[in-house]
């Protein structure tokens, strides 16, 4: 078997230093990936690549803590504001929709009433209708 050695392309990301919690540098020799020989058996698996055991340094504490929630909070008034906004908006915009729609539901047999009762009397121009008598 003869397997050539191939630096991976410069635009995948690779592991060049590890910082360890105490602020110490190590520097990661790059890995090289075998190219086998056509014919011969696949590439090993990427288990094959261990990672440090070192967990990463803690977040920011204390103080930044504080003014990281103070932004947080902030920028999720802004959003609830815009989104409550165009709720509010949506809303006020269907509850007005369906009012117009019962008004006119109550209104169409209201001025029905009134155009026949107008064209009655035109037609007939002595005969007055029970309002205009009451008044």
């Amino acid at each position: 078997m003869n397997d050539a050695a191939v630096t991976p392309p410069r635009y995948v990301p690779t592991l060049t230093e590890v910082v360890s919690p105490d602020g110490v540098v190590t520097p990661v020799p790059l890995p090289t990936v075998a190219v086998p020989e056509s014919g011969s058996s696949p590439a090993p698996p990427l288990a094959q690549f261990v990672l440090p055991s070192d967990p990463p340094p803690p977040l920011d504490t204390g103080v930044e803590d504080e003014e990281r929630l103070l932004r947080v909070l902030q920028r999720v008034e802004v959003l609830l504001d815009q989104r409550l906004a165009a709720a509010v908006a949506h809303a006020a915009e269907s509850v007005t929709r369906e009012f117009a729609l019962r008004l006119r539901e109550d209104i169409a047999p209201l001025v029905k009433e009134a155009v026949n009762e107008a064209m009655a009397q035109e037609l007939n121009p002595g005969v007055h209708s029970s309002d205009e008598q009451a008044n």
